[in-house]
């Protein structure tokens, strides 16, 4: 069985995978008039579309490097927090916009220990063109239950 996803890059050699349709949004060129300061698990916040959603940037809590506010693309994601419950919102912070890849589900794979850090973060793993990717876990992501890395803490 194949499955269609979105394979997100961070930086640093960071990439990870969401479901197709927890990606919602694009919002191409996010810069410091779109996004702002917050003291959020999130690190930074996202004003638009009538609501505030906290963005996660995964780049900074796994290398502790913030990535420059000028240049970035930034998605919003969609996520339930129970089956039933009204869907929440979040955003990643990305170098470049995602790729939309097709996964088959005998790619799956045990969570290699180059990967370790995305354990915290992954409902699973798998095999893309020879390389080990986390599957995002949105809803433990935004939970607020993620803690940063106390080597990664970034001031903002």
């Amino acid at each position: 069985m194949k499955w269609d996803a979105w394979l997100l890059n961070f930086g640093n050699q960071n990439r990870a995978v969401v479901g197709w349709r927890e990606l919602l949004h694009l919002i191409p060129g996010a810069t410091a008039q779109t996004i702002r300061p917050a003291s959020s698990h999130g690190s930074k916040v996202l004003h638009g579309q009538n609501r505030i959603s906290p963005i996660w940037d995964m780049g900074a809590w796994l290398t502790a490097d913030a990535m420059p506010d000028s240049g970035n693309t930034s998605v919003l994601v969609g996520y339930q927090l129970q089956a039933g419950a009204t869907p929440q919102l979040g955003a990643l912070m990305l170098i470049e916009p995602p790729v939309r890849i097709s996964i088959a589900t005998d790619q799956g794979c045990p969570a290699p220990s180059s990967l370790s850090p995305w354990r915290e973060v992954a409902s699973a793993f798998l095999m893309y063109e020879e390389e080990a990717l986390a599957v995002l876990d949105l809803r433990h992501l935004f939970s607020g239950q993620v803690a940063p890395k106390k080597q990664n803490r970034v001031a903002y």
